[in-house]
């Protein structure tokens, strides 16, 4: 965008759109930044979309965590995705399995009581990163059934895409 504005005029229209961008491509500095990640996220996790973060993944939080306060209530929000975008290196040797015959149903099947419209393809991607003891990997687990649930085989040798009508179970809530 610099190159881009540089070639415009500063009284344009051009120039006011541009400049709304400024907050993102160069934040103000801060005293003492958001430490996500210890401002790293592994290869592996960068590309991971965060529950309830419009779409964001792990490394758009890095960069975005960087322009904040780390005494501030957004800091304090983000900093709740380090357990599934940086999870201890060291952590347990007991990872959380999800699913470990596979899934039989689609990937992109959207899991009927999920809170953020997961799917199980994106449950079978974070459960690994979360250790077997942690507080969210029974709530992956309670998928099991919808994204796993035993083979049944169709006429043409298909496996099953889902059920056709879900269980809505506790009223699509889980506490």
């Amino acid at each position: 965008l610099t190159v881009y504005a540089a070639t415009i005029e500063s009284e344009s229209d051009s120039c006011e759109e541009v400049k709304e961008a400024e907050p993102l491509c160069c934040p103000p500095s801060v005293d003492s930044p958001c430490n996500f990640c210890s401002d790293e996220v592994s290869a592996s996790n960068a590309l991971l979309e965060v529950p309830g973060a419009d779409g964001a993944t792990c490394s758009d939080l890095v960069v975005y965590a960087a322009a904040l306060e780390n005494e501030s209530d957004v800091c304090s929000d983000i900093m709740m995705a380090e357990v599934l975008c940086c999870p201890e290196e060291d952590a347990a040797t007991t990872t959380c399995s999800f699913c470990k015959n596979g899934m039989t149903v689609d990937s992109e099947y959207v899991i009927p009581f999920a809170p953020n419209g997961e799917t199980c393809g994106y449950l079978n991607e974070v459960a690994p990163t979360l250790e077997a003891d942690s507080e969210f990997c029974p709530q992956i687990q309670a998928a099991e059934p919808v994204c796993c649930p035993p083979i049944e085989v169709i006429e043409d040798n298909t496996p099953a895409t889902g059920p056709a009508k879900p269980c809505h179970f506790c009223s699509n809530e889980v506490s």
